[in-house]
């Protein structure tokens, strides 16, 4: 793998499809032009990288958007291979997590990530939330005096 437009500027790892849309979306917006990568998993994620250190191409990967929680392999685990490999350390790191735990955020920092991320919240979830809020908006009522719980995500 020569580093050309094969080559990921950004991988994506997570192994939830409607995140990976989401992320891949925004990322798409900001970064225009650049190839992203995508891994489901962080078995997949560490074969993408290791190929990748392997054939000496990582020098246009630019950024990992690595999710904490996935089956198998761990996104900690992940994280501590990647800064175990010096060709990676130009590689920024940002952690991504459903989890405002202070331990995920400052575990993830010490292990040399750059950044910790909250998610967005799921497509499943962000669709109740719009629904809701297009049926209320439809509604005449002083929004003060009437407000209205959203379904929790």
């Amino acid at each position: 793998m020569s580093p050309d437009s094969t080559t990921p500027a950004i991988l994506l790892v997570d192994d939830d499809e409607d995140q990976l849309f989401l992320s891949r979306r925004l990322i798409e917006k900001v970064a225009t032009g650049e190839f992203i990568g995508v891994a489901t998993s962080g078995v997949a994620a560490l074969k993408t990288l290791s190929e990748l250190v392997s054939a000496g191409s990582v020098g246009n990967l630019k950024a990992i958007f690595l999710d904490i929680n996935m089956p198998e392999l761990h996104g900690f685990e992940v994280l501590r291979w990647i800064r175990a490999h010096e060709k990676l350390v130009h590689v920024k790191t940002i952690m991504l997590s459903s989890s405002d735990d202070p331990k995920d955020v400052k575990e993830s920092l010490s292990q040399g990530a750059h950044c910790y991320l909250i998610k967005l919240p799921s497509v499943r979830a962000m669709s109740v939330i719009v629904r809701e809020i297009l049926d209320l908006a439809g509604e005449s009522v002083d929004p003060v005096s009437s407000q209205k719980p959203l379904s929790p995500i």
